[in-house]
């Protein structure tokens, strides 16, 4: 038995102000389960304990089932991992053990352990619609709903992970940047993502500090259509469509240059 989910990216974080804005992107996670003895055959180092806690919560023992995780999501850097692997084990368990949840349910417990755990402070509810639905989805975390949702072009996704490791930091550290986050908000419901993910990642910056001159210049680049950090960072990304082809080479060399580089589509 295999489930799918796939990675997502931030347009305003939920951290700032409750809301998140998310849109998918194509990198999948897939998880498989059968009956075994506890293993986890896992090319991403993602967290066995996890899968401990998940298999708790529903009243299942992990160690009566072996898993397989197959990720091309890079975790711990803002691409969503960790909500894609915790809906996706708890997908596998309940198709698994014949429960008849619905998606939605399955999608609010999966948030739900997810901060219970202290994998996220709020859930991530945002990620997880974006990593299951994919599309452009504003999610209110604290509630656990759904504000609104919007289809997609597949457009290019350049994204660089760069060789940094970013700090702990505090939710009290994300709320003295409310004033942005509003702002990155209030673009963001008028659809204009560029400037949303603009003053988000300017947010996200005073809170890490981040090189925001980098979202400045791709934002800059005829074709781009959003640049941001995503998440927490430190990976940041640009979304182009009709862009001509020296565009395009310089946008693949200052992402190679800043660390790793992934070319993908929005889903």
């Amino acid at each position: 038995m295999e489930v799918v989910e796939h990675s997502a990216l931030t347009v305003v974080s939920a951290l700032f102000n409750g809301i998140g804005v998310t849109v998918g992107i194509n990198l999948p996670l897939k998880v498989s389960i059968e009956a075994g003895e506890g293993k986890v055959f896992n090319n991403r180092n993602e967290s066995h304990e996890l899968i401990t806690m998940i298999a708790k919560e529903e009243n299942m023992d992990a160690r009566s089932f072996n898993f397989s995780i197959n990720s091309e999501i890079p975790p711990g850097v803002g691409l969503k991992s960790s909500s894609a692997v915790s809906l996706a084990v708890l997908r596998a368990l309940r198709q698994y053990s014949g429960s008849n949840k619905s998606i939605m349910q399955t999608i609010v417990d999966s948030c739900v352990y997810s901060k219970k755990y202290g994998i996220s402070y709020t859930g991530a509810m945002d990620d997880a619609i974006s990593c299951h639905f994919g599309g452009l989805n504003f999610v209110n975390n604290e509630r656990f709903e759904i504000v609104d949702r919007f289809s997609i072009s597949k457009n290019k996704v350049y994204i660089s992970i760069p060789n940094t490791r970013k700090r702990n930091a505090e939710l009290d550290e994300f709320r003295t940047q409310q004033f942005l986050g509003k702002i990155a908000l209030k673009y963001a419901f008028d659809l204009n993502l560029k400037k949303a993910a603009l003053e988000n990642s300017r947010a996200v910056s005073n809170v890490y500090g981040y090189d925001f001159s980098i979202i400045e210049t791709l934002s800059s680049i005829p074709g781009v259509k959003i640049a941001g950090f995503t998440g927490t960072g430190p990976s940041f990304y640009a979304i182009a469509d009709s862009i001509d082809e020296e565009n395009q080479s310089y946008i693949a060399s200052f992402f190679k240059q800043n660390g790793n580089y992934i070319l993908t589509e929005l889903r």
